[in-house]
């Protein structure tokens, strides 16, 4: 998975899908990191232009009844974010991807992504909110 999650970044979502899918076939359903391989998976697959497996993949792990609640749940709503922008629906994108950041216990939650923060700021662009979008930056 983590493998992947690298390979993704780097741009190179060919030699990450490989690595996602095994990752998400071989933790078992149930764990806490199946919930963190199907997040994986499910952003792999978006960058790959596979929307609706990407949808398939998120359903089945919970993400349509996400909360931020904790890490996997922040993860899945991240992903959740993802797929949403790239359906087209930035404003769902947005609202999913400010519930991941928290706050979560009293406090803000880490950012369950990594470039969550910077996905804040570019959705808040992609609905007209540039002044929020500025600071966010």
């Amino acid at each position: 998975m983590w493998r992947a999650w690298i390979d993704l970044r780097a741009g190179t979502a060919g030699g990450a899908e490989a690595d996602a899918r095994a990752a998400h076939a071989l933790v078992p359903v149930g764990m806490w990191q199946h919930v963190r391989c199907a997040s994986c998976l499910v952003q792999v697959l978006i960058e790959r232009g596979r929307l609706d497996e990407a949808q398939a993949v998120l359903e089945a792990a919970g993400g349509a009844d996400a909360t931020a609640s904790d890490a996997a749940g922040s993860m899945l709503l991240a992903s959740r974010s993802t797929l949403r922008a790239a359906q087209g629906d930035a404003r769902g994108g947005l609202a999913d991807q400010l519930a991941a950041r928290g706050p979560r216990d009293g406090g803000p939650a880490p950012d369950p992504d990594f470039d969550g923060w910077l996905r804040i700021a570019l959705l808040l662009l992609a609905t007209g909110d540039t002044a929020t979008a500025a600071r966010e930056a």
